[in-house]
C-alpha cells in the first residue's frame, strides 16, 4: 500500500526502492535462523513482491497505450516469467554448492535489478 501510493507520486521510484529494500531479505534468511532474523527477511521478500505484483502492472498500463495493454502484459510477464524460471534454476544450482553463493547470487541481481529500474525511472521522468 505504501509504495503503491508512493508509485502514484513518484512513479517507478516506488519500484527502484521495493527492489533495493527486498535484497536484504536472503542475507536474513539464509545466514540467521533466529525468529527475528527470519521475519525481517520474509517482510523484506513481502515488500519485493508487493511492489513487483502492484507496481509493474500500473507501470506497463501508463507507459503502454490502452489498445495494446493485453500484448505488453503478455510479452513483459512472459519474459518476467522466464527470468524467474531461469534465476530459480540459478540458486538451486547454487544452493548446492554453498550458502554463501545463493545469496551473493540474490543480492547482487536485486540491486542490479534495482539500478536498471532507476536508469527506467529517470529517463520516464524526461
Amino acid at each position: 500500500l505504501v509504495l503503491g501510493a508512493y508509485f502514484d507520486r513518484r512513479g517507478l521510484w516506488a519500484l527502484v526502492w521495493g527492489v533495493a529494500a527486498s535484497a536484504g531479505f536472503a542475507p536474513l534468511v539464509f545466514w540467521f535462523s533466529n525468529s527475528y532474523a527470519l521475519l525481517g527477511g520474509a517482510v523484506l521478500w513481502a515488500i519485493g513482491l508487493g511492489a513487483q505484483e502492484s507496481i509493474f502492472k500500473a507501470a506497463i498500463a501508463q507507459m503502454v497505450p490502452k489498445n495494446e495493454r493485453a500484448k505488453a502484459y503478455g510479452q513483459f510477464f512472459a519474459v518476467f516469467g522466464c527470468a524467474w524460471w531461469l534465476g530459480s534454476a540459478l540458486m538451486g544450482w547454487a544452493y548446492d554448492r554453498s550458502i554463501m553463493s545463493v545469496v551473493a547470487f540474490s543480492v547482487t541481481t536485486q540491486l542490479i535489478s534495482a539500478a536498471l529500474f532507476g536508469l527506467v525511472a529517470r529517463r520516464a521522468q524526461t
